[in-house]
């Protein structure tokens, strides 16, 4: 306009201000501001609030405050559409305590209170598991009579069921309901996953049959949601019912879909029916993937069938499925039922050549069946390694040794002094001062340094009569433990 000597006025300005307020226009909308400014032109309020929104949607949220200061600096009064973007803006960027602060200016200021606003500030109090505020900052809505749409419902519904208080979120989807607010996939997933995860199974079907219901979309996770709550409540003829409706209702059932109800079915010795379902599922062309192989593997192992899981090893390694610990578990359970101790064995050695580091469980399956053999020669030194392992959680390899010792086997001096010292550097003391008991009480001689006998005492842990009552024995004298 100015090359053909056309001055813009202050409704051009407006005009293009509102035309560059759009998704991609910010370093646009800025220059016309600055235009504006230097052709002498005041901006409005309503000329910030359009830029400053435009920012925050930007995610330019540091530039949108910077203009924020400039328009108190030149004696503009921001108004509840300021804040309202400023707020929804610090919300989105994650910057909570800006988001507070300003909501509490807005209060102060007596500005009418949005929606957005209540919705913006619930769903960022709920981003950082707020949830008391959260719950605060509702119950301010319901006392100010600001209604609440879908938005508003679904933040605070997932942010209830996240809380643990599924009472709450379930009175909240009535409450919906009765308002005349339609709940959506969102509100249907999040409130059945809550009521599943509580074991509140009754009255997450309940809300299934509301979402079947209505006009929603179905998809596979909704259907996994409540197919996981009824195998954990054992209610298995209902889980695979659900599974009919799935297909009757042209929703393809996932990898996922069949893993947990293969689960539910092993877990309740069904056998039978987890194979049908895992051959079922081949055929409609969903490979099984590695949890689905676990968990057949540990059904198979669990009832004493060590050929069967090996025929779904062979068939893992020609799918090109890898083997994970949990596989192996599934075929130690087999062994151990079995009472093959040389085999248990050799499927550890696999395990190590293979990159696949045994767990607790493993070491534990080989040596319940060296117990069950009663071969003290060969499960001293599995003992062991599992004490050397570095990457085992300690609580679980002592409640190993403690179980194993209250079968009447004592481990090696080796394992159980190891195991003490481990203990002591963790700083497990209650558990190093009982294992400490128990090897005395099984006269294993304690290797103890002067360091840890000093920090076992220094935690009085162990009652002094007890150091006392041992002082005279010449192993625990030259070890530091005397009393004197």
């Amino acid at each position: 306009m100015k090359q053909e000597r056309v001055i813009p006025n202050l409704l051009t300005y407006n005009l293009l201000i509102d035309i560059l307020t759009k998704p991609g226009w910010t370093r646009e909308l800025q220059e016309t501001r600055r235009r504006m400014l230097k052709d002498g032109y005041h901006c409005s309020v309503i000329n910030y609030n359009m830029t400053i929104d435009q920012l925050c949607k930007q995610g330019e949220i540091d530039e949108a405050l910077d203009l924020f200061q400039d328009m108190k600096f030149k004696g503009y009064c921001p108004d509840s559409h300021t804040r309202s973007s400023l707020i929804w803006g610090f919300c989105e960027a994650e910057r909570l305590d800006d988001a507070i602060e300003h909501f509490a200016a807005a209060r102060a200021a007596g500005e009418s209170s949005e929606l957005i606003v209540y919705s913006s500030m619930l769903g960022a109090f709920s981003k950082a598991r707020r949830f008391n505020e959260a719950e605060s900052l509702y119950k301010e809505m319901v006392e100010k009579g600001i209604q609440m749409d879908r938005v508003a419902f679904n933040t605070m519904i997932d942010c209830l069921g996240k809380a643990g208080k599924f009472s709450r979120a379930y009175e909240l989807f009535k409450s919906m309901q009765g308002s005349g607010c339609t709940p959506d996939k969102v509100t249907y997933t999040s409130l059945i996953v809550s009521l599943n995860q509580a074991g509140r199974v009754t009255e997450a079907f309940e809300v299934f049959e509301y979402l079947k219901k209505s006009n929603c979309e179905l998809d596979p996770c909704v259907f996994n949601s409540v197919m996981n709550g009824l195998c954990k409540a054992s209610k298995m003829d209902q889980a695979l019912q659900v599974l009919k409706e799935m297909r009757t209702l042209g929703v393809e059932p996932s990898a996922v879909t069949y893993s947990t109800l293969i689960d539910g079915l092993g877990k309740k010795g069904r056998v039978a029916e987890a194979l049908t379902l895992m051959k079922q599922m081949s055929m409609e062309g969903t490979n099984p993937n590695v949890v689905i192989y676990g968990s057949l593997t540990n059904i198979l192992g669990a009832v004493g069938l060590p050929h069967d899981v090996y025929t779904l090893i062979q068939e893992m390694i020609m799918k090109g499925v890898p083997l994970n610990v949990y596989v192996y578990n599934g075929l130690l359970k087999a062994l151990r039922k079995l009472g093959k101790v040389s085999e248990s064995l050799s499927i550890v050695r696999q395990m190590r050549f293979s990159g696949c580091k045994p767990n607790v469980i493993s070491y534990k399956l080989v040596i319940d069946s060296l117990i069950a053999a009663e071969d003290k020669d060969r499960m001293f030194p599995v003992i062991e390694e599992m004490v050397a392992a570095a990457d085992l959680p300690l609580s679980d390899v002592y409640r190993v040794i403690k179980e194993t010792i209250a079968k009447g086997r004592t481990p090696s001096s080796v394992a159980l002094n190891s195991l003490l010292c481990k203990l002591t550097e963790a700083g497990k003391l209650s558990d190093a001062c009982e294992l400490l008991q128990k090897m005395i009480a099984k006269s294993v001689t304690p290797t103890l340094s002067s360091n840890m006998t000093r920090v076992l005492r220094d935690a009085n842990k162990l009652d002094p009569a007890f150091f006392d009552s041992f002082a005279r024995k010449p192993c625990l004298v030259d070890l530091g433990l005397s009393s004197s």
